[in-house]
C-alpha cells in the first residue's frame, strides 16, 4: 500500500514561486551594463529582452482563465515553472540577440502562468485575500533582493549565469507544485459592480501605470546611479530598493486588515511621488529609491484585492495582462528618455508615472464608491 501524498498548500507554493519570479525579473536592470557589452547593443536596445520577457508574459496571463479552468491551477503551476526554466536557461545560453529574445519570451510565459494561477486562486478568498496577497507576494519582493545580489557577486562579463541559476531553481517550484492538492476551484460569484466593463477597464489601466513605475525604478535605477557610483555598486544598491519592496509587502498585509484598499492604495501612492521626487536630488538618491521600494510594495497585492472585493476575479487576468503591458512599455520608453536626455530624466519620468498613478486611484476609488450608491440604491 502506497504511503499518501504529502499536499503544500497554494500559499506556501506560491510563495517559492514568487520568489523565484523575483530572483529572475530583477536580473535583468543589473545585468544591463554586461548585456551591452556582451551583445553590442544600445541603451534602447538592451531594455527589448525585458520587454520579450513580459509580452510572453501578458500572453500567459491573457490565457489563464482558460487554461486554469480547462487544466487545473496544479497543472498549470507544473507547466509555467518548466517553461520558466527553458527560457532563462536559453537566455543564458543564447549565441546572439535574437535567440536571447526568444528565450525571454518563453521565460515570461512561465512566469505569467505563476503570477495568474496564484493571484486569481488567492483573490478568491472571501474576507483576507488582501492581508494573505500581501505575505505571498512579499516572497517576490525576497526574490528581487537575491537577484540584483546575485548579479553583483558573480564574476565580471559572467552574463549567462544569473539566468542559468534561474533555470535551475524552476525545478525547485515544480517540485513544490506537484505536491498541490487536486482540487477544482469553486465558481467565481458573479460581479456585483453595476458597470463591471468600466470597472476592469480602470483596474486595468491602474496596474499598467503602477507597473511601469515599479519595473521603471527597479530596471533603470542601476543606469542612473552608475555614472556616480559604479556600475557594480549600483547593481548591488538595487537590492536596496528591492528588500524595500518585500518590506513594504510584509508591511502590507497588517495593513490591509486595518485600512481598505481604497485608503492604502492612494496613501501609497501619494508617497511613491514624493519620493521619485527625491531621487532626482543628488545625495539623496539612493534612500529615495529605497523609499520608493517600500511604499510600492503594497499596492499591487492590495490592487488585486480591491479587484476582488468588487468584481469577480474570473476576469482578474485582464487587469493582471494590463500589469505587464506596462512592463513591456516602460522598458522601450525608458530607454528612449535615456538617449534623448540621459540619465538624469529617469527619476523625472518616474515621478511622471507615479502621479498617473496616484491619479486613477483616485479615479477607481471614486468610481467604486459611485458603484456602490448605485447597487444600494437599486
Amino acid at each position: 500500500m502506497s504511503a499518501p501524498r504529502r499536499e503544500i498548500p497554494l500559499h506556501i507554493v506560491g510563495a517559492v514561486a514568487l520568489a523565484l519570479q523575483g530572483i529572475y525579473i530583477s536580473s535583468y536592470g543589473p545585468s544591463y551594463p554586461q548585456l551591452l557589452k556582451h551583445f553590442d547593443l544600445s541603451q534602447a536596445e538592451v531594455g527589448l529582452i525585458a520587454s520579450a520577457n513580459f509580452l510572453g508574459s501578458t500572453l500567459a496571463v491573457l490565457s489563464a482563465t482558460w487554461l486554469i479552468g480547462r487544466l487545473g491551477t496544479r497543472r498549470v503551476l507544473m507547466i509555467a515553472p518548466l517553461l520558466l526554466a527553458l527560457g532563462a536557461s536559453g537566455i543564458g545560453l543564447a549565441p546572439s540577440w535574437s535567440l536571447a529574445l526568444l528565450f525571454a519570451l518563453i521565460a515570461g510565459a512561465g512566469a505569467g502562468g505563476v503570477t495568474s494561477g496564484i493571484n486569481i486562486s488567492l483573490a478568491s478568498l472571501p474576507d483576507r485575500s488582501a492581508p494573505i496577497l500581501n505575505a505571498v507576494n512579499a516572497m517576490f519582493g525576497l526574490g528581487c533582493v537575491l537577484g540584483p545580489l546575485l548579479v553583483a557577486l558573480l564574476p565580471g562579463g559572467a552574463v549567462r549565469w544569473p539566468f542559468i541559476v534561474v533555470g535551475g531553481l524552476a525545478f525547485v517550484v515544480l517540485a513544490c507544485a506537484r505536491q498541490l492538492p487536486r482540487v477544482t476551484p469553486a465558481s467565481p460569484p458573479r460581479d456585483t459592480a453595476v458597470r463591471a466593463k468600466r470597472g476592469i477597464t480602470l483596474f486595468t489601466v491602474l496596474l499598467v501605470l503602477y507597473v511601469m513605475t515599479e519595473v521603471g525604478a527597479g530596471s533603470w535605477m542601476t543606469t542612473h546611479l552608475a555614472p556616480g557610483l559604479g556600475a557594480r555598486t549600483a547593481a548591488a544598491l538595487a537590492s536596496g530598493f528591492w528588500l524595500a519592496f518585500m518590506l513594504g509587502r510584509f508591511a502590507g498585509a497588517p495593513l490591509a486588515g486595518r485600512f481598505p484598499p481604497q485608503i492604502l492604495v492612494p496613501g501609497a501612492a501619494l508617497v511613491a511621488v514624493l519620493a521619485t521626487g527625491l531621487a532626482a536630488l543628488p545625495g539623496l538618491q539612493v534612500l529615495a529609491y529605497v523609499l520608493l521600494g517600500f511604499v510600492l510594495g503594497p499596492i499591487f497585492p492590495t490592487t488585486v484585492a480591491w479587484y476582488g472585493q468588487h468584481l469577480t476575479p474570473r476576469r482578474l487576468p485582464i487587469a493582471l495582462a494590463g500589469g505587464s503591458l506596462g512592463a513591456v512599455m516602460v522598458q522601450p520608453l525608458m530607454g528612449a528618455v535615456v538617449n534623448s536626455f540621459g540619465v538624469s530624466a529617469i527619476p523625472v519620468t518616474l515621478v511622471t508615472l507615479a502621479c498617473c498613478t496616484l491619479a486613477l486611484s483616485m479615479w477607481v476609488r471614486w468610481f467604486q464608491g459611485g458603484v456602490e450608491a448605485d447597487t444600494a440604491t437599486t
